[in-house]
């Protein structure tokens, strides 16, 4: 089952008593400081959830089996998401 945008609105909402607007003003501050942290280089540490990262991934030479020849892969960002211990145990546990 996926959760898209709107059914995690109005579980939100149900859940905390708020109004569907007031639900729609956080999460879209918060989407907004996902990116703006991002892109600034920090880490968001959210305990009992997850914990965001940017990575840089140095450059490296790849083989290129194709053309058959070497190549350079730049070096580039890439975010980490990496659920939190209780998480992961919970997703474990219902195996």
């Amino acid at each position: 089952m996926v959760l898209h945008n709107l059914d995690v609105r109005n579980k939100l909402a149900e859940k905390t008593g708020l109004y569907k607007k007031d639900v729609n003003l956080v999460l879209d501050a918060f989407r907004e400081l996902v990116y703006e942290e991002m892109e600034e280089g920090n880490m968001i540490l959210l305990k009992n959830l997850f914990r965001i990262e940017p990575i840089t991934i140095k450059a490296t030479k790849r083989y290129d089996i194709r053309q058959k020849d070497f190549f350079m892969d730049d070096e580039h960002k890439k975010i980490r998401i990496k659920p939190s211990r209780n998480l992961d145990k919970t997703m474990k546990a219902k195996k």
